[in-house]
Protein backbone atom coordinates (compact mmCIF):
# COMPACT_ATOMS: atom_id res chain seq x y z
CA UNK A 1 0.00 0.00 0.00
CA UNK A 2 1.43 3.35 -0.97
CA UNK A 3 1.87 6.20 1.48
CA UNK A 4 0.11 8.52 -0.94
CA UNK A 5 -3.08 6.49 -0.63
CA UNK A 6 -3.31 7.09 3.10
CA UNK A 7 -2.21 10.71 2.84
CA UNK A 8 -5.33 11.51 0.83
CA UNK A 9 -7.55 10.31 3.67
CA UNK A 10 -5.78 11.56 6.81
CA UNK A 11 -5.13 15.10 7.98
CA UNK A 12 -1.52 16.22 7.89
CA UNK A 13 -0.24 17.73 11.11
CA UNK A 14 1.39 21.12 11.41
CA UNK A 15 5.05 20.98 12.46
CA UNK A 16 5.67 21.02 16.19
CA UNK A 17 3.17 20.98 19.08
CA UNK A 18 1.59 23.72 21.13
CA UNK A 19 2.89 23.31 24.68
CA UNK A 20 1.38 24.40 28.00
CA UNK A 21 2.41 23.51 31.54
CA UNK A 22 -0.55 22.34 33.60
CA UNK A 23 -0.81 22.92 37.33
CA UNK A 24 -1.71 19.48 38.63
CA UNK A 25 -1.73 20.64 42.28
CA UNK A 26 -0.05 17.43 43.37
CA UNK A 27 -2.59 15.11 41.75
CA UNK A 28 -0.78 12.10 40.21
CA UNK A 29 -1.98 10.76 36.83
CA UNK A 30 -3.93 7.85 38.33
CA UNK A 31 -6.03 10.37 40.30
CA UNK A 32 -6.36 12.94 37.53
CA UNK A 33 -7.33 10.56 34.72
CA UNK A 34 -10.75 9.49 36.07
CA UNK A 35 -11.58 13.10 36.96
CA UNK A 36 -11.35 14.00 33.27
CA UNK A 37 -14.41 11.81 32.61
CA UNK A 38 -12.40 10.02 29.90
CA UNK A 39 -14.23 8.87 26.82
CA UNK A 40 -13.73 5.62 24.93
CA UNK A 41 -10.26 5.43 23.34
CA UNK A 42 -8.63 7.86 25.78
CA UNK A 43 -5.79 6.03 27.53
CA UNK A 44 -3.40 6.12 30.47
CA UNK A 45 0.20 4.84 30.42
CA UNK A 46 1.26 4.90 34.06
CA UNK A 47 4.70 4.36 35.59
CA UNK A 48 5.08 3.45 39.23
CA UNK A 49 7.42 2.09 41.84
CA UNK A 50 10.96 3.11 42.67
CA UNK A 51 12.57 2.17 39.37
CA UNK A 52 14.76 3.96 36.80
CA UNK A 53 12.13 3.37 34.08
CA UNK A 54 9.34 5.02 36.07
CA UNK A 55 10.00 8.69 35.36
CA UNK A 56 7.17 9.55 32.91
CA UNK A 57 3.46 8.80 32.61
CA UNK A 58 1.22 9.79 29.71
CA UNK A 59 -2.48 10.39 29.02
CA UNK A 60 -3.83 10.28 25.47
CA UNK A 61 -6.61 12.86 24.96
CA UNK A 62 -8.87 13.96 22.13
CA UNK A 63 -8.37 11.09 19.66
CA UNK A 64 -8.61 11.80 15.95
CA UNK A 65 -8.07 8.28 14.53
CA UNK A 66 -8.66 4.72 15.73
CA UNK A 67 -6.92 1.88 13.89
CA UNK A 68 -8.23 -1.63 14.54
CA UNK A 69 -7.19 -4.69 12.56
CA UNK A 70 -8.72 -8.14 12.25
CA UNK A 71 -6.27 -10.05 10.13
CA UNK A 72 -5.82 -7.89 7.02
CA UNK A 73 -9.21 -6.20 7.42
CA UNK A 74 -8.31 -2.83 8.92
CA UNK A 75 -10.81 -0.21 10.12
CA UNK A 76 -9.85 3.47 10.26
CA UNK A 77 -12.35 5.41 12.38
CA UNK A 78 -11.94 9.18 12.29
CA UNK A 79 -13.10 11.13 15.34
CA UNK A 80 -15.16 12.90 16.42
CA UNK A 81 -17.31 12.41 13.28
CA UNK A 82 -17.14 8.59 13.47
CA UNK A 83 -16.56 8.07 9.74
CA UNK A 84 -15.08 4.66 8.93
CA UNK A 85 -12.81 3.49 6.14
CA UNK A 86 -12.14 -0.23 5.76
CA UNK A 87 -8.97 -1.32 4.01
CA UNK A 88 -7.47 -4.72 3.25
CA UNK A 89 -3.80 -4.31 4.07
CA UNK A 90 -0.94 -5.55 6.18
CA UNK A 91 -1.38 -3.66 9.49
CA UNK A 92 2.37 -3.06 9.76
CA UNK A 93 2.37 -1.41 6.32
CA UNK A 94 -0.58 0.73 7.33
CA UNK A 95 1.16 1.88 10.52
CA UNK A 96 4.21 2.87 8.47
CA UNK A 97 2.02 4.91 6.11
CA UNK A 98 0.27 6.63 8.99
CA UNK A 99 3.53 7.50 10.75
CA UNK A 100 4.94 8.86 7.49
CA UNK A 101 1.87 11.01 6.82
CA UNK A 102 1.87 12.53 10.31
CA UNK A 103 5.64 12.73 10.69
CA UNK A 104 7.07 15.14 13.30
CA UNK A 105 10.71 16.07 13.74
CA UNK A 106 12.35 14.65 16.88
CA UNK A 107 12.78 17.07 19.80
CA UNK A 108 15.43 16.24 22.39
CA UNK A 109 14.07 18.98 24.68
CA UNK A 110 10.65 17.31 25.05
CA UNK A 111 9.55 14.21 27.00
CA UNK A 112 9.93 10.80 25.31
CA UNK A 113 6.32 10.84 24.04
CA UNK A 114 4.50 14.00 22.94
CA UNK A 115 2.67 13.04 19.72
CA UNK A 116 1.39 9.83 18.22
CA UNK A 117 -0.67 6.86 19.33
CA UNK A 118 -1.30 4.46 22.21
CA UNK A 119 -2.51 0.91 21.84
CA UNK A 120 -1.52 -2.72 21.52
CA UNK A 121 -0.27 -5.35 19.11
CA UNK A 122 -1.70 -8.75 19.99
CA UNK A 123 0.42 -11.90 20.06
CA UNK A 124 -1.36 -13.07 16.88
CA UNK A 125 0.16 -10.16 14.91
CA UNK A 126 3.11 -12.51 14.58
CA UNK A 127 1.15 -14.37 11.91
CA UNK A 128 1.64 -11.40 9.58
CA UNK A 129 5.39 -11.92 9.88
CA UNK A 130 5.85 -15.68 9.71
CA UNK A 131 4.01 -18.64 8.18
CA UNK A 132 2.46 -20.06 11.34
CA UNK A 133 -0.43 -22.44 12.02
CA UNK A 134 -3.73 -20.99 13.19
CA UNK A 135 -5.60 -23.75 15.00
CA UNK A 136 -6.38 -21.99 18.29
CA UNK A 137 -9.93 -20.77 18.98
CA UNK A 138 -10.55 -17.01 18.95
CA UNK A 139 -13.31 -16.88 21.56
CA UNK A 140 -12.73 -13.21 22.50
CA UNK A 141 -12.95 -11.64 19.03
CA UNK A 142 -10.77 -8.62 19.88
CA UNK A 143 -8.79 -6.66 17.30
CA UNK A 144 -5.34 -8.06 16.65
CA UNK A 145 -4.02 -4.52 16.40
CA UNK A 146 -5.56 -1.50 18.15
CA UNK A 147 -3.94 1.94 18.15
CA UNK A 148 -5.47 5.35 18.85
CA UNK A 149 -3.83 8.55 17.62
CA UNK A 150 -4.37 11.75 19.58
CA UNK A 151 -4.46 15.49 19.06
CA UNK A 152 -3.21 15.96 22.63
CA UNK A 153 -0.78 14.11 24.88
CA UNK A 154 -0.51 14.98 28.56
CA UNK A 155 2.93 14.11 29.96
CA UNK A 156 3.72 13.83 33.66
CA UNK A 157 7.31 14.01 34.93
CA UNK A 158 7.41 12.10 38.24
CA UNK A 159 10.79 13.57 39.24
CA UNK A 160 9.59 17.16 38.84
CA UNK A 161 5.87 16.56 39.59
CA UNK A 162 5.12 18.50 36.42
CA UNK A 163 2.40 18.12 33.78
CA UNK A 164 2.86 19.40 30.24
CA UNK A 165 0.19 19.36 27.53
CA UNK A 166 1.25 18.86 23.90
CA UNK A 167 -1.29 19.47 21.15
CA UNK A 168 -0.91 18.98 17.40
CA UNK A 169 -2.73 21.27 15.01
CA UNK A 170 -4.31 20.05 11.78
CA UNK A 171 -4.42 22.69 9.05
CA UNK A 172 -7.83 22.77 7.39
CA UNK A 173 -9.63 21.06 10.26
CA UNK A 174 -12.51 23.07 11.65
CA UNK A 175 -11.30 24.88 14.75
CA UNK A 176 -14.81 24.81 16.15
CA UNK A 177 -14.83 20.99 16.29
CA UNK A 178 -15.53 20.21 19.93
CA UNK A 179 -12.44 19.04 21.79
CA UNK A 180 -10.09 19.68 18.88
CA UNK A 181 -8.44 22.84 20.21
CA UNK A 182 -5.55 23.17 22.60
CA UNK A 183 -7.45 25.63 24.77
CA UNK A 184 -10.48 23.36 25.07
CA UNK A 185 -8.29 20.48 26.25
CA UNK A 186 -6.41 22.75 28.65
CA UNK A 187 -9.69 23.90 30.23
CA UNK A 188 -10.83 20.31 30.53
CA UNK A 189 -7.64 19.43 32.37
CA UNK A 190 -7.95 22.34 34.80
CA UNK A 191 -11.54 21.34 35.56
CA UNK A 192 -10.35 17.78 36.14
CA UNK A 193 -7.65 18.98 38.54
CA UNK A 194 -10.28 20.86 40.52
CA UNK A 195 -12.29 17.65 40.90
CA UNK A 196 -9.39 15.55 42.21
CA UNK A 197 -9.40 14.63 45.85
CA UNK A 198 -9.49 11.52 48.03
CA UNK A 199 -9.80 8.31 46.07
CA UNK A 200 -13.40 7.63 45.11
CA UNK A 201 -15.16 4.37 45.81
CA UNK A 202 -15.27 2.38 42.57
CA UNK A 203 -18.13 0.10 41.64
CA UNK A 204 -17.34 -3.34 43.04
CA UNK A 205 -18.17 -6.53 41.21
CA UNK A 206 -21.37 -8.13 42.45
CA UNK A 207 -20.52 -11.51 40.92
CA UNK A 208 -18.80 -14.30 42.85
CA UNK A 209 -15.16 -14.92 42.01
CA UNK A 210 -14.97 -18.32 40.32
CA UNK A 211 -11.67 -18.59 38.51
CA UNK A 212 -11.52 -21.29 35.90
CA UNK A 213 -8.64 -22.16 33.58
CA UNK A 214 -8.86 -23.38 29.99
CA UNK A 215 -6.40 -26.09 31.20
CA UNK A 216 -6.88 -28.53 34.05
CA UNK A 217 -3.78 -29.18 36.13
CA UNK A 218 -3.42 -32.61 34.50
CA UNK A 219 -3.71 -31.13 31.00
CA UNK A 220 -1.15 -28.45 31.74
CA UNK A 221 1.29 -30.98 33.14
CA UNK A 222 0.83 -33.24 30.11
CA UNK A 223 1.52 -30.29 27.81
CA UNK A 224 4.75 -29.57 29.68
CA UNK A 225 5.73 -33.22 29.32
CA UNK A 226 5.21 -32.95 25.57
CA UNK A 227 7.45 -29.88 25.49
CA UNK A 228 10.13 -31.78 27.42
CA UNK A 229 10.03 -34.50 24.76
CA UNK A 230 10.50 -31.84 22.05
CA UNK A 231 13.53 -30.59 23.99
CA UNK A 232 14.96 -34.11 24.42
CA UNK A 233 14.61 -34.67 20.68
CA UNK A 234 16.56 -31.48 19.96
CA UNK A 235 13.57 -29.73 18.37
CA UNK A 236 13.67 -26.69 20.66
CA UNK A 237 15.51 -25.39 23.73
CA UNK A 238 12.63 -23.62 25.45
CA UNK A 239 8.90 -22.94 25.04
CA UNK A 240 6.78 -20.48 27.00
CA UNK A 241 3.53 -22.26 27.89
CA UNK A 242 0.61 -20.36 29.43
CA UNK A 243 -2.85 -20.95 30.82
CA UNK A 244 -5.76 -18.51 30.77
CA UNK A 245 -8.09 -17.88 33.70
CA UNK A 246 -11.61 -16.50 33.51
CA UNK A 247 -14.08 -15.28 36.11
CA UNK A 248 -17.39 -13.40 36.03
CA UNK A 249 -16.80 -9.74 36.88
CA UNK A 250 -19.06 -6.70 36.59
CA UNK A 251 -17.03 -4.18 38.60
CA UNK A 252 -15.47 -1.01 37.24
CA UNK A 253 -12.27 -2.01 35.39
CA UNK A 254 -10.51 1.24 36.30
CA UNK A 255 -11.08 0.51 39.98
CA UNK A 256 -9.39 -2.85 39.35
CA UNK A 257 -6.54 -1.01 37.61
CA UNK A 258 -6.02 1.25 40.63
CA UNK A 259 -6.12 -1.64 43.06
CA UNK A 260 -3.53 -3.57 41.06
CA UNK A 261 -1.32 -0.47 40.93
CA UNK A 262 -1.63 -0.12 44.69
CA UNK A 263 -0.63 -3.77 45.23
CA UNK A 264 2.26 -3.94 42.78
CA UNK A 265 3.30 -0.70 41.03
CA UNK A 266 5.51 -1.29 37.98
CA UNK A 267 7.02 0.82 35.17
CA UNK A 268 4.63 -0.24 32.39
CA UNK A 269 1.06 -0.03 33.65
CA UNK A 270 -1.55 0.70 30.99
CA UNK A 271 -5.30 1.30 30.89
CA UNK A 272 -6.96 1.13 27.48
CA UNK A 273 -10.68 1.54 26.86
CA UNK A 274 -11.77 0.74 23.28
CA UNK A 275 -15.40 0.75 24.50
CA UNK A 276 -16.64 -2.84 24.16
CA UNK A 277 -13.71 -4.05 26.28
CA UNK A 278 -10.97 -2.68 28.53
CA UNK A 279 -7.31 -3.62 29.02
CA UNK A 280 -5.57 -3.45 32.40
CA UNK A 281 -1.83 -4.16 32.13
CA UNK A 282 0.66 -4.17 35.00
CA UNK A 283 3.76 -5.30 33.16
CA UNK A 284 7.29 -4.80 34.55
CA UNK A 285 8.96 -5.73 31.24
CA UNK A 286 10.08 -3.43 28.43
CA UNK A 287 9.95 -5.02 24.98
CA UNK A 288 11.26 -2.22 22.75
CA UNK A 289 12.25 1.39 23.27
CA UNK A 290 13.40 3.69 20.46
CA UNK A 291 14.64 7.22 21.02
CA UNK A 292 16.41 8.82 18.10
CA UNK A 293 18.27 5.92 16.51
CA UNK A 294 18.86 4.07 19.81
CA UNK A 295 17.09 0.73 20.37
CA UNK A 296 16.75 -0.95 23.75
CA UNK A 297 15.12 -4.17 24.97
CA UNK A 298 15.04 -5.52 28.54
CA UNK A 299 14.02 -9.20 28.69
CA UNK A 300 13.07 -10.67 32.06
CA UNK A 301 13.47 -14.25 33.23
CA UNK A 302 13.22 -15.31 36.85
CA UNK A 303 11.06 -14.01 39.68
CA UNK A 304 11.19 -14.29 43.47
CA UNK A 305 9.20 -12.36 46.10
CA UNK A 306 10.79 -9.63 48.20
CA UNK A 307 11.62 -10.68 51.75
CA UNK A 308 9.61 -9.54 54.75
CA UNK A 309 12.82 -8.56 56.57
CA UNK A 310 16.03 -6.98 55.22
CA UNK A 311 17.90 -10.24 55.78
CA UNK A 312 15.28 -12.35 54.01
CA UNK A 313 15.19 -9.78 51.22
CA UNK A 314 18.96 -10.16 50.78
CA UNK A 315 18.71 -13.96 50.80
CA UNK A 316 15.91 -14.01 48.20
CA UNK A 317 17.79 -11.65 45.90
CA UNK A 318 20.97 -13.71 46.16
CA UNK A 319 19.04 -16.92 45.51
CA UNK A 320 17.59 -15.57 42.29
CA UNK A 321 20.90 -14.10 41.19
CA UNK A 322 22.60 -17.49 41.65
CA UNK A 323 19.83 -19.56 40.00
CA UNK A 324 21.49 -21.52 37.19
CA UNK A 325 18.12 -22.39 35.61
CA UNK A 326 16.94 -18.77 35.42
CA UNK A 327 20.33 -17.50 34.26
CA UNK A 328 20.43 -20.11 31.49
CA UNK A 329 16.90 -19.18 30.33
CA UNK A 330 17.74 -15.49 30.31
CA UNK A 331 20.97 -16.10 28.40
CA UNK A 332 19.06 -17.93 25.65
CA UNK A 333 16.46 -15.18 25.31
CA UNK A 334 19.08 -12.43 25.46
CA UNK A 335 20.92 -14.05 22.56
CA UNK A 336 17.68 -14.40 20.60
CA UNK A 337 16.85 -10.72 21.06
CA UNK A 338 20.40 -9.68 20.23
CA UNK A 339 20.04 -11.48 16.91
CA UNK A 340 16.56 -10.04 16.25
CA UNK A 341 17.67 -6.45 16.89
CA UNK A 342 20.78 -7.05 14.82
CA UNK A 343 18.61 -7.53 11.72
CA UNK A 344 17.81 -3.81 11.63
CA UNK A 345 20.79 -2.31 13.48
CA UNK A 346 23.91 -0.75 12.05
CA UNK A 347 26.79 -3.21 11.86
CA UNK A 348 28.70 -3.57 15.12
CA UNK A 349 26.31 -1.52 17.26
CA UNK A 350 24.38 -4.29 19.05
CA UNK A 351 25.61 -4.75 22.61
CA UNK A 352 24.54 -6.70 25.67
CA UNK A 353 25.06 -3.98 28.26
CA UNK A 354 23.91 -6.09 31.21
CA UNK A 355 23.13 -9.77 31.47
CA UNK A 356 21.27 -11.31 34.40
CA UNK A 357 21.33 -8.25 36.62
CA UNK A 358 19.11 -8.31 39.69
CA UNK A 359 16.37 -5.67 39.75
CA UNK A 360 14.24 -4.96 42.80
CA UNK A 361 10.58 -4.01 42.32
CA UNK A 362 8.00 -3.25 45.01
CA UNK A 363 7.02 -6.87 45.64
CA UNK A 364 9.42 -9.02 43.62
CA UNK A 365 12.94 -9.45 42.29
CA UNK A 366 13.59 -10.09 38.58
CA UNK A 367 16.62 -11.07 36.56
CA UNK A 368 16.94 -8.66 33.63
CA UNK A 369 19.23 -8.23 30.63
CA UNK A 370 19.69 -5.00 28.66
CA UNK A 371 20.40 -5.21 24.93
CA UNK A 372 20.94 -2.09 22.80
CA UNK A 373 21.66 -1.20 19.18
CA UNK A 374 21.55 1.69 16.72
CA UNK A 375 18.98 1.68 13.94
CA UNK A 376 20.62 1.23 10.56
CA UNK A 377 20.12 4.05 8.01
CA UNK A 378 16.92 3.55 6.02
CA UNK A 379 15.27 1.44 8.73
CA UNK A 380 12.25 2.52 10.81
CA UNK A 381 9.96 1.43 13.64
CA UNK A 382 7.96 -0.99 11.52
CA UNK A 383 11.15 -2.66 10.28
CA UNK A 384 12.15 -3.14 13.92
CA UNK A 385 8.74 -4.59 14.83
CA UNK A 386 8.88 -6.97 11.88
CA UNK A 387 12.33 -8.14 12.99
CA UNK A 388 11.49 -8.73 16.65
CA UNK A 389 7.76 -9.28 17.22
CA UNK A 390 6.57 -11.01 19.36
CA UNK A 391 9.19 -10.83 22.10
CA UNK A 392 11.41 -13.86 22.56
CA UNK A 393 10.97 -13.90 26.34
CA UNK A 394 7.36 -15.08 25.95
CA UNK A 395 7.72 -17.41 22.95
CA UNK A 396 10.83 -19.56 23.32
CA UNK A 397 13.94 -20.57 21.43
CA UNK A 398 14.12 -21.00 18.51
CA UNK A 399 11.24 -18.57 18.21
CA UNK A 400 9.29 -19.80 15.17
CA UNK A 401 9.30 -23.47 16.18
CA UNK A 402 8.30 -22.47 19.72
CA UNK A 403 5.34 -20.50 18.36
CA UNK A 404 4.24 -23.51 16.33
CA UNK A 405 4.26 -25.64 19.48
CA UNK A 406 2.38 -22.96 21.45
CA UNK A 407 -0.33 -22.98 18.77
CA UNK A 408 -0.56 -26.77 19.03
CA UNK A 409 -0.76 -26.91 22.83
CA UNK A 410 -2.71 -23.81 23.91
CA UNK A 411 -6.45 -24.10 23.11
CA UNK A 412 -7.30 -20.38 22.66
CA UNK A 413 -5.63 -17.34 21.12
CA UNK A 414 -3.48 -15.30 23.47
CA UNK A 415 -4.82 -11.99 22.11
CA UNK A 416 -3.34 -9.06 24.06
CA UNK A 417 -1.43 -11.33 26.45
CA UNK A 418 2.25 -11.57 25.44
CA UNK A 419 1.67 -9.02 22.71
CA UNK A 420 2.81 -5.45 23.40
CA UNK A 421 1.18 -2.30 24.81
CA UNK A 422 2.56 1.22 24.71
CA UNK A 423 3.10 4.23 22.47
CA UNK A 424 4.36 4.89 18.96
CA UNK A 425 5.41 8.50 18.31
CA UNK A 426 5.10 10.56 15.15
CA UNK A 427 8.71 11.60 15.79
CA UNK A 428 10.01 8.03 15.45
CA UNK A 429 10.02 7.23 19.17
CA UNK A 430 8.47 4.10 20.63
CA UNK A 431 8.13 2.33 23.96
CA UNK A 432 6.28 -1.00 24.18
CA UNK A 433 5.95 -3.43 27.06
CA UNK A 434 5.60 -7.18 27.02
CA UNK A 435 1.92 -7.58 27.92
CA UNK A 436 2.25 -9.94 30.85
CA UNK A 437 0.22 -9.49 34.07
CA UNK A 438 -2.52 -8.17 31.82
CA UNK A 439 -6.28 -8.48 32.23
CA UNK A 440 -9.03 -8.18 29.63
CA UNK A 441 -12.48 -7.04 30.77
CA UNK A 442 -15.27 -7.72 28.30
CA UNK A 443 -18.96 -7.54 29.16
CA UNK A 444 -19.34 -9.27 32.53
CA UNK A 445 -16.22 -11.38 32.21
CA UNK A 446 -12.57 -10.97 33.16
CA UNK A 447 -9.66 -12.86 31.62
CA UNK A 448 -5.96 -13.06 32.40
CA UNK A 449 -3.16 -15.39 31.42
CA UNK A 450 0.02 -16.61 33.10
CA UNK A 451 2.82 -18.82 31.92
CA UNK A 452 6.46 -19.74 32.17
CA UNK A 453 9.45 -20.86 30.17
CA UNK A 454 9.84 -24.65 29.99
CA UNK A 455 13.43 -25.89 29.68
CA UNK A 456 15.22 -29.27 29.88
CA UNK A 457 15.26 -29.50 33.68
CA UNK A 458 11.77 -28.09 34.30
CA UNK A 459 9.58 -29.94 36.79
CA UNK A 460 6.01 -30.06 35.39
CA UNK A 461 4.28 -29.86 38.78
CA UNK A 462 6.50 -26.99 39.93
CA UNK A 463 5.92 -25.12 36.64
CA UNK A 464 2.16 -25.37 37.14
CA UNK A 465 2.48 -24.02 40.69
CA UNK A 466 4.64 -21.16 39.40
CA UNK A 467 1.80 -19.97 37.15
CA UNK A 468 -0.45 -19.75 40.22
CA UNK A 469 2.20 -17.76 42.11
CA UNK A 470 2.56 -15.35 39.19
CA UNK A 471 -1.20 -14.77 39.24
CA UNK A 472 -1.32 -13.97 42.96
CA UNK A 473 -1.32 -10.16 42.69
CA UNK A 474 -4.02 -10.23 40.01
CA UNK A 475 -6.14 -12.58 42.10
CA UNK A 476 -5.72 -10.34 45.14
CA UNK A 477 -6.81 -7.30 43.13
CA UNK A 478 -9.85 -9.11 41.75
CA UNK A 479 -11.02 -10.36 45.14
CA UNK A 480 -10.49 -6.97 46.81
CA UNK A 481 -12.68 -5.24 44.18
CA UNK A 482 -15.59 -7.64 44.64
CA UNK A 483 -18.37 -7.46 47.20
CA UNK A 484 -17.65 -10.06 49.90
CA UNK A 485 -18.97 -13.45 48.88
CA UNK A 486 -16.28 -15.58 50.48
CA UNK A 487 -18.41 -18.70 50.63
CA UNK A 488 -18.61 -18.73 46.82
CA UNK A 489 -15.10 -17.58 45.98
CA UNK A 490 -13.27 -20.34 44.12
CA UNK A 491 -9.62 -20.58 43.12
CA UNK A 492 -7.74 -23.24 41.18
CA UNK A 493 -6.53 -25.92 43.57
CA UNK A 494 -4.16 -28.84 43.46
CA UNK A 495 -6.76 -31.18 42.04
CA UNK A 496 -8.01 -28.85 39.30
Amino acid sequence: MKDSYLSLQLPRTAPGPRVTEIDGSGAPPEQLFPCLNPQAHEALLLSGGDHPLSRHSFIGLDPFLVVSAYGKRVHLDSLPDGKRQTLFADPFDLLRSLLTTCRQEPRADLPPFWSGGVGYLSYEMGRHLERLPSTTVDDLGLPECYFVFYRSILSYDHERSLYALFTLEFPGEEAATKGSSHEETRRRLQEGVERTGPNKAWRASTLPVALKSHFSRAEYVRSIQRILRYIEEGDIYQVNLSQRFHTPYDGDPFGLFLRLFEINPAPFFAYLNPGPFQIVSSSPERFLRVRGDMIETRPIKGTLPRGETPEQDRINGLELLQSEKNRAELAMITDLLRNDIGRVSAYGTVQVENIARLEAYTNVFHLVSIVTGRMAPGRDLTDLLRATFPGGSITGCPKIRSMEIIDKLEPTVRSVYTGSIGYIGFDGSMDLNIAIRTLIHKGKDLYYQVGGGIVFDSDPQAEYEETLHKAASMQEAIVSTCKPRTSRTRFPAAGD
